[in-house]
């Protein structure tokens, strides 16, 4: 197992998650996001290996939130029912 693979596990055991929760969990997922934003800067993994591993639908998915944090101005929707995230990467 890589690097990724350590790191992906790692990070499930912290959340006490499993792959099904990877799975079932909505895939623009805020915590999904972090991880993925992890699994970018510390691994080779690309868009698209890191969309299936995370089961985050595809690689253009995964881009448009990345890119928006790299420029600042990404913002979730605050609903009724929806919690605050706005700087779901610090």
């Amino acid at each position: 197992m890589g690097k990724d693979g350590r790191l992906i596990d790692r990070e499930l055991r912290a959340k006490a998650w499993t792959e099904r929760d990877l799975a079932v969990r909505p895939k623009g997922d805020a915590s999904k996001l972090r991880l993925a934003v992890k699994l970018r800067a510390e691994t080779a993994m690309t868009l698209s290996s890191l969309a299936k591993r995370l089961n985050m639908s595809s690689r253009a998915h995964l881009a448009n939130p990345l890119h928006l944090r790299k420029k600042g101005t990404l913002r979730l929707p605050v609903g009724a029912n929806a919690q605050p995230l706005l700087n779901i990467f610090d």
